[in-house]
């Protein structure tokens, strides 16, 4: 305990004594868990999250600029999800000449100038055989309902999706992110980066009706000419069987017969990609009931080495994480008595200074490793010596945020939390040492008037004693 330096000390430390314990301290608390490893080849950009609170698992080369490929059209869905609402889903969509600005070698949902077909089935031909037909006539259908102009032609049209295709990125704070098509067949300027195809799905995985369709492994439909379409699922790790997929590569026969090596039953959705300069690229998600992650693996080699590293991250993190709640919102987090704290402070019962987070607080946590939390107390408004804590401030507020709580892994802090004081504190000063004076003032006329009592009340008795004795 830091030594009185004034007159004053030693009454000070008399009058705390008598008011409370000294430097009450709370230990760190301390928590088990185990930790996942991640392995993705050096030269791809990860990123995984918790798809749940937000929460970074993992980032190799995050924010890199990469091609996108076909994981560009979670974008166009996005977009166009501004202005198709589940209510029309099935309002019929008559397709026009825009199929003819479909780049030619390129994955097909084989949709039909002169046909029809409503809005759901435009949305599994976009998302399941990664048609870039279909990613044109939504971008041109979409266009002309947003500026409400039906003669705006395809591709006036198509350069106004990819406008709000932009605009959208802005608005989502995807500032590594480019794009001059709706659908991801190459250009120089059109461009992503791992961390904002993440934000991207994460936003469109909020809409109940297309997160059922990126976890659909084959979808059927009816034109309005009759013509029957069969559309398979380009996510491998969505298939038990291998289908006649095309994303780039052929991956079977079509018959059924040749099951998938790739297949995994954790895996949610959502996005395959692939150009010869993008590489193979996979937006993914997945869920064991609890847990639910998101990611994304661009510029990958090929499928051989893509698939098994998300499988493994998909499987490691759904396994061995858990949510853990660090703080309940409700109860002390720290508190502690304080050196020097004001008459009015101490007489109000309680300890001195105590701290909670506001809420709850949580997040995921790995495998095979330690977590630990401590309490760091702002350095600026209480001082800490051993077990001693004293005000650097006059007071401190009710509500003020006067420590962090630190969730520190391997020593180092990957989380810090705020806490604040639940109550005002106010740090000892002139107007104590007056009360203290008046107190030990009131205290010697009191001793005075009872010593002055005393010896009247035997002043009165003498005589009577003499007249005893007589």
């Amino acid at each position: 305990m830091r030594k009185a330096v004034d007159c004053f000390s030693g009454i000070k430390l008399c009058v705390l004594a008598a008011f409370a314990c000294i430097a009450l301290c709370v230990g760190p608390l301390v928590s088990q868990a185990w930790a996942v490893t991640y392995s993705f080849a050096s030269d791809e950009s990860v990123y995984l999250l918790d798809a749940d609170t937000g929460q970074t698992l993992y980032e190799q080369n995050a924010d890199e600029r990469v091609y996108p490929a076909s994981t560009t059209k979670l974008m166009t869905v996005l977009v166009a999800l501004d202005y198709i609402d589940e209510s029309e889903l099935d309002q019929t969509v008559s397709i026009g000449d825009e199929v003819d600005l479909t780049p030619a070698n390129s994955s097909m949902a084989y949709l039909s100038s002169g046909d029809s077909y409503t809005w759901r089935d435009l949305f599994y031909g976009l998302l399941l055989p990664s048609g870039n037909d279909a990613a044109i006539v939504v971008a041109t259908h979409v266009a002309r309902l947003e500026t409400g102009d039906e003669s705006l032609s395809a591709s006036d049209a198509v350069a106004e999706f990819v406008r709000l295709m932009n605009e959208k990125a802005v608005q989502l704070g995807c500032a590594g992110s480019h794009f001059v098509n709706p659908h991801g067949i190459h250009d120089d300027n059109h461009y992503t980066t791992a961390r904002d195809m993440v934000t991207i799905a994460r936003q469109v995985l909020q809409n109940d009706f297309i997160r059922s369709v990126v976890k659909t492994t084959h979808y059927s439909c009816t034109s309005g000419n009759g013509s029957v379409l069969e559309w398979y699922n380009t996510n491998l790790l969505l298939q038990q069987t291998m289908q006649g997929i095309y994303d780039g590569d052929v991956y079977g026969e079509g018959n059924g017969s040749l099951a998938c090596p790739y297949y995994d039953e954790l895996c949610t959705g959502v996005k395959t990609g692939s150009t010869d300069e993008a590489g193979k690229c996979l937006v993914f998600s997945g869920s064991n009931g609890s847990i639910s992650v998101l990611g994304a693996v661009m510029h990958s080699a090929n499928q051989a080495t893509l698939y098994p590293e998300v499988s493994a991250a998909l499987d490691g993190t759904l396994s061995d994480c858990e949510h853990h709640t660090w703080s309940d919102g409700t109860s002390t987090v720290a508190d502690a008595k304080l050196v020097h704290a004001s008459v009015g402070t101490l007489l109000s019962g309680g300890p001195d200074l105590v701290v909670k987070t506001d809420g709850v607080v949580s997040s995921t946590i790995d495998t095979t490793k330690q977590y630990e939390t401590q309490v760091n107390w702002n350095t600026d408004k209480v001082s800490q010596e051993g077990d001693a804590y004293q005000l650097v401030t006059s007071s401190i507020s009710a509500g003020e945020q006067v420590a962090t709580l630190d969730v520190l892994l391997e020593g180092q802090v990957v989380a810090s939390y705020p806490l604040y004081a639940t109550r005002t504190v106010v740090a000892f000063g002139k107007i104590d040492l007056v009360v203290i004076a008046l107190a030990i003032t009131a205290l010697a006329c009191i001793v005075v008037a009872f010593i002055m009592h005393r010896s009247t009340r035997k002043k009165q008795h003498q005589p009577h004693a003499r007249h005893a004795r007589s």
